[in-house]
């Protein structure tokens, strides 16, 4: 019998004990962060130009060639957060026919676009956050999507294989030899233009479609907490130099760039042109 009793009390014990775990987790705080990109060129904010102007040339590249930047911008998405003592964030991605949830397109000739708010995020301490430039599989397969993603919408999207343009950099370069074209209905390409398109999201082996989305893992530099009193603010600057730099591109020879294959030593560069500046707690 007593035996009987003891297990009895085992079992209240431990059904209360599920049921506490159970109403803690669901009381448990989620807090948010603020990750604003701040889009610079070098040590300086970008500063854009009207579309062909040939007159102000803002920067020049690691080759001494100098160019200016009429549009700027890449889709973001696939956010996640990690703890030293196992904490763990992934913002929900879903893309449907109304919405995008969790992809974002940042703009330099947008600045609010630059400010991506993350919630829902369990209470706790985190050093790391990554994100994906581009848009993946699932944003590409959905079909006919919304928000940022939806072509009607000024989403940038090239076809089914190529999938979205992860970044785009455009504007005038000195040394580029794009002549002027007029391409009729008031329509035309302006003399030393230069474009690169980056994107592609697969790898077909003996074509132009290759994979480019890049995952990229930035520190925090020290451990910052999320939660009821907490909503830090994290700064990641975005240099646009390192894309000419670190592909060593010469604007004579390579200033027009719109497709997956070629676009992938630019591709390669993202790491570079991201990083981890600071972050207000």
């Amino acid at each position: 019998m007593k035996k009987i009793i003891g297990m009895f009390a085992i079992a209240v014990f431990a059904v209360a004990c599920k049921k506490e775990d159970i109403q803690q987790n669901q009381n448990e705080y989620k807090g948010e962060i603020l990750v604003n990109f701040d889009l610079k060129a070098g040590s300086s904010p970008l500063a854009l130009r009207a579309a062909g102007d040939t007159v102000n040339y803002d920067y020049n590249t690691s080759n001494n060639q100098a160019f200016n930047v009429s549009n700027f911008g890449f889709y973001v998405s696939a956010f996640t957060l990690s703890g030293p003592n196992g904490e763990s964030y992934t913002q929900e991605m879903k893309a449907t026919a109304e919405s995008a949830k969790g992809y974002y397109k940042v703009e330099a000739s947008n600045p609010s676009s630059s400010f991506i708010n993350l919630d829902n995020i369990p209470e706790g301490s985190y050093d790391q956050v990554s994100f994906t430039i581009g848009v993946g599989e699932e944003g590409v397969q959905s079909g006919a999507s919304g928000g940022v993603l939806d072509p009607a919408n000024g989403a940038w999207f090239w076809n089914w294989n190529a999938g979205y343009i992860a970044m785009k950099v455009e504007g005038s370069a000195a040394d580029s030899p794009q002549e002027f074209v007029d391409q009729g209905n008031g329509s035309s390409i302006p003399a030393k233009r230069m474009e690169f398109h980056v994107g592609g999201w697969k790898d077909v082996e003996g074509s132009m479609f290759v994979n480019n989305l890049k995952t990229l893992t930035l520190d925090f530099g020290s451990p910052i907490l999320i939660g009821e009193k907490y909503a830090p603010e994290a700064h990641v600057v975005v240099d646009v130099l390192p894309f000419f730099n670190a592909s060593n591109n010469d604007f004579t020879t390579s200033y027009s760039v719109h497709s997956p294959m070629a676009g992938a030593p630019f591709a390669a560069t993202f790491q570079s042109m991201f990083v981890m500046d600071h972050v207000h707690q």
